[in-house]
């Protein structure tokens, strides 16, 4: 019986009021005719940069143990690429089926849902470590991505590049610097984190908006 409670609060107080905000996100979509590309925009080139230099740029994490959770992550996303083309392979599937099972096999929410789980969980000092997580997954599910896919109109190299310039990784550059030479100004450190706590509930809500505007979903074995 206590397992039960503690699972039951676990899942009331860390788990339930994510999906509360994908669920409020869908509401207010349809509602409010939300635009899920300016959501999406917003967040991607403003939000998750400002999200990078507030929690890096102040981070107290050593670089041995950055390095390390960055090989795990690589290691772990080719083995989980490797995996997800295996199993097409062995189910006989085409050639794009395949890129499809190797795209599903790298690329994890860990953004949306794993950062504010992780801070309601463990708290925001765990928001460091969580955070090279979800920059190293993104990175390496991202130039994965791109090669399964056959890359954009450019090529697979060109498709890399474009990963690279992605606002949240550039963003690392001038966090590092901020954190080697002691931290922001005060009044940048005021807008970035204004803006970095902005950045999880309008993901979560932009999440609500793009399934509430799903139609003609069809289930698919290939979905398990």
């Amino acid at each position: 019986m206590s397992l039960f409670l503690e699972l039951a609060g676990i899942f009331i107080n860390i788990v339930m009021p994510v999906f509360v905000l994908v669920l409020l996100g869908a509401l207010a979509g349809r509602t409010l005719e939300l635009e899920a590309r300016t959501m999406t925009r917003y967040a991607y080139y403003l939000l998750a940069p400002a999200f990078v230099l507030n929690i890096i740029g102040d981070a107290n994490v050593s670089g041995a143990l950055a390095l390390r959770m960055i090989g795990y992550i690589v290691v772990v996303e080719v083995g989980c690429a490797l995996l997800g083309y295996g199993v097409a392979r062995l189910l006989g599937r085409s050639r794009k089926m395949i890129g499809a099972y190797i795209l599903v096999g790298v690329f994890g929410n860990v953004g949306n849902f794993g950062l504010p789980i992780i801070e309601f969980r463990l708290g925001t000092e765990a928001l460091v470590p969580a955070t090279v997580y979800f920059l190293a997954v993104s990175t390496t599910s991202f130039i994965i991505g791109v090669a399964a896919a056959g890359g954009s109109q450019g090529g697979v190299l060109a498709g890399v590049k474009s990963v690279v310039r992605t606002p949240a990784l550039v963003a690392i550059i001038p966090a590092l610097l901020f954190n080697m030479s002691g931290g922001m100004p005060v009044a940048l450190e005021r807008i970035v984190n204004l803006l970095a706590g902005a950045m999880i509930p309008t993901m979560l809500a932009t999440l609500g908006v793009q399934l509430g505007r799903m139609q003609d979903f069809h289930f698919r074995w290939d979905m398990l």
